[in-house]
C-alpha cells in the first residue's frame, strides 16, 4: 500500500519540484524493501541504499540524492547525520548555547537533515517511541512535505509513546511534551480520552483482518484451532521439578518467617518463573541448579538416574508412539465433534460442549512390536526421512548433566553445607535415606539402628523431616566428580583432529553452558516430544 501511494504520487519530471522519498527502516528490512520495489513496480524508479559502505564521498552529494526516486536507508544512519547537542563548558548561559547549536547544526549536520524530501516514511515506526532518544529527535528534525509512521505495535508501554508520532507528523496543538502529557494521557479523565481519539482520527488510518478493500477482505486466514495436550514428565524431569520447588516453597517460607515476603514478593515471581521453564525443559535450570540444589538433592536425582539407565529403555521408547496415538486420538474426536455440530446447525439445533468426552489417558505399554521391530517405521508414512525423526525422544541420558553439577565451587559450597541428620555435622562416609537425607555411617546410623532396634523396629526416624526411612544409600562419590577438569586447546598437533571428532555425550565433561553443550544430540523432554508427535499428526 505504501509503494502504491509512491508511484500514485509521484510528480511529473522537471517541474522543480521535490520528487525524493526517504524510507526509514531497519537493516535486515532494507533488502525487503529493495525486493519488494523490484517485484511490484514497473515505472522505472530510481532507487538508493544510503548506509554504511553507500554512502556518496563527494562535495556534491545533495545533487546525487535529489535524482533519485527513493532512498532506503537505517534509522542509525539518520542518526548519524543529526550532530550531538553537547555544549562546551564555555556556554554557560540559554543564550550562549542556543547560539552554539545553531551554529553546529548548520555546520555539521549531515546531507539526511540538509535535504527537503517529497516523503518521509519511517517503518517499523515504534523504534522513535522514546521522545528523549537521539534516533527519535534525529527523525523528527527530517524535512519533507508528507510524513508516514508504519508500525503495528505503536504503543508498547504508555500513551505518552504517542507524543514522538505527533511531533514527526505535525500534528497541530501538540505543544511540549508536558502539555502533551495533560491533555492526552490522563486516562481518568474521559474528556482527555475522547479528545485523543477524535485527534488520532484525523491523521491515523487502521487496518484489521476484518477490513475490505474493493469488497475483498484484505487477508484471509485460517480459523485458528486450539488444542490441550497434558505431558507427563519421565522420572528425571519429575524428581528434578520436585526438589527445586520444594527448596523455592523453603525459601519463601523462611522469607515470611522473617516479615521479608513483601519486600521478596518479585523474588517469589521468579522462582515461579523458573519452575514455568523448568517445565519447557530441564537443561533451561542449569544456573539454577547448581546454586539451589544440595549435597541430597543431587544424590537423589543420581539414584533416579541409575534407575532409568537400567531400564531396557522400551518404554521411553514407546513414549513417542503412544503420545502420537493420543493425539491421533484426539483429532478424530475433534473431527466427529465437528460433524455433528454441523449436522446440528443444518437442522436448526444447537449442540452443548460436554466438558470432558475426550479421554487423554493413554497407556503406552500396548503394542510393543511396533518398538521391538528395527525395520518398523515408527511414524507416519509421510513423515519423511527417519520416519519418527529418527531416535528422538527414545533415550534419556541425563548423566553428563549431573556429572557437571559436582564440578566447581557450587558443589564445593554444597558439600561445606551438608550435614548428618543425626548429629548435625559434616557427614564421614555419608549415606542418603530415601527421605532424602544424609546420614554418617560410623557412629551415627549404627546409633539409629540401635536406637530402633530398642523399641523393637527395624528403622528409626529421621530426626529432619521425622519419616521413617525403608533404605538407605551408600554415598558413591566418583573420583573425577572432585576433579577440575582439564583445560583444552594445547597446541599439540593432535588437538585440531581431535576436537573434529564427535565426543559421546556421556563420556564428555560438560563445563560449559549446557544448551550450548549437546550439540547434535539434543535432550529430549516431555514436551518436545509431545512437538514431536504434534508434527507427526500434521
Amino acid at each position: 500500500m505504501m509503494l502504491a501511494n509512491i508511484v500514485n504520487g509521484q510528480p511529473r519530471k522537471n517541474t522543480g519540484q521535490d520528487r525524493t522519498t526517504l524510507l526509514v527502516a531497519s537493516p535486515a528490512l532494507l533488502g525487503q524493501w529493495g525486493k519488494e520495489i523490484e517485484q511490484h513496480t514497473d515505472c522505472g524508479l530510481k532507487v538508493m541504499k544510503y548506509g554504511a559502505g553507500n554512502r556518496i564521498d563527494s562535495n556534491a552529494a545533495f545533487e546525487v540524492l535529489k535524482h533519485h526516486d527513493i532512498i532506503l536507508t537505517s534509522y542509525s544512519e539518520v542518526m548519524k547525520s543529526y550532530p550531538k547537542n553537547e555544549p562546551p563548558i564555555e556556554c554557560q548561559t540559554a543564550e550562549q548555547k542556543i547560539d552554539w547549536w545553531k551554529k553546529t547544526y548548520d555546520s555539521q549536520r549531515g546531507v539526511l537533515h540538509r535535504m527537503r524530501f517529497l516523503r518521509i516514511v519511517l517503518d517499523e515506526a515504534h523504534a522513535i517511541k522514546n521522545y528523549q532518544g537521539r534516533t527519535s529527535i534525529a527523525c523528527r528534525a527530517l524535512m519533507a512535505q508528507h510524513k508516514w509512521a508504519l508500525s503495528g505495535t505503536p504503543i508498547l508501554n504508555s500513551l505518552t509513546e504517542l507524543y514522538p508520532y505527533f511531533k514527526f507528523l505535525g500534528v497541530p496543538h501538540t505543544g511540549s511534551f508536558k502539555i502533551f502529557k495533560h491533555n492526552y494521557c490522563d486516562t481518568n479523565d474521559a474528556e482527555n480520552t475522547e479528545r485523543l481519539l477524535v485527534r488520532l482520527s484525523q491523521f491515523m488510518i487502521r487496518r484489521t483482518h476484518a477490513d475490505r478493500m474493493f469488497n475483498a477482505p484484505i487477508l484471509k486466514l485460517p480459523q485458528a484451532d486450539q488444542g490441550t495436550f497434558w505431558c507427563e514428565f519421565n522420572p528425571v524431569e519429575r524428581s528434578v521439578y520436585d526438589i527445586v520447588r520444594q527448596r523455592f516453597a523453603k525459601h519463601i517460607n523462611i522469607a515470611q518467617a522473617k516479615g521479608d515476603l513483601e519486600k521478596s514478593y518479585s523474588n517469589a515471581l521468579v522462582m515461579l518463573l523458573r519452575l514455568r521453564q523448568l517445565t519447557a525443559h530441564i537443561l533451561m535450570l542449569q544456573f539454577v541448579m547448581r546454586d539451589l540444589l544440595e549435597v541430597e538433592d543431587i544424590e537423589k536425582i543420581k539414584v533416579v538416574v541409575n534407575e532409568v539407565a537400567a531400564d531396557s529403555g522400551t518404554r521411553h521408547g514407546r513414549s513417542i508412539i503412544a503420545i502420537r496415538k493420543q493425539l491421533e486420538k484426539h483429532a478424530i474426536y475433534e473431527k466427529e465433534k465437528a460433524a455433528k455440530k454441523a449436522a446440528a446447525k443444518a437442522k436448526g439445533q444447537e449442540m452443548e460442549d460436554a466438558e470432558d468426552e475426550f479421554d487423554y489417558d493413554v497407556e503406552d505399554d500396548k503394542e510393543p512390536e511396533e518398538v521391538d521391530e528395527p525395520d518398523q517405521p515408527t511414524g507416519q508414512i509421510g513423515a519423511g526421512k527417519g520416519g519418527s525423526g529418527k531416535s528422538f525422544g527414545k533415550a534419556y541420558d541425563f548423566k553428563p548433566f549431573l556429572k557437571s553439577l559436582k564440578t566447581g565451587d557450587s558443589w564445593e559450597k554444597a558439600k561445606k553445607k551438608a550435614r548428618c541428620s543425626w548429629c548435625n555435622k559434616q557427614p564421614k562416609n555419608p549415606y542418603i535415606s530415601d527421605c532424602g537425607h544424609l546420614i554418617c555411617e560410623f557412629p551415627c546410623l549404627e546409633r539409629s539402628t540401635t536406637s530402633a532396634a530398642e523399641v523393637g523396629k527395624d528403622e528409626a526416624p529421621c530426626k529432619v523431616c521425622g519419616v521413617t526411612p525403608q533404605r538407605y544409600i551408600p554415598f558413591e562419590a566418583e573420583e573425577e566428580e572432585f576433579t577440575d577438569t582439564v583445560a583444552t586447546g594445547t597446541r599439540s598437533k593432535a588437538g585440531p583432529r581431535a576436537a573434529k571428532k564427535k565426543v559421546r555425550l556421556d563420556r564428555e565433561s560438560i563445563s560449559e553452558g549446557w544448551l550450548n553443550s549437546v550439540g547434535s544430540d539434543v535432550l529430549p523432554s516431555a514436551k518436545t516430544m509431545a512437538i514431536k508427535a504434534q508434527i507427526l499428526n500434521w
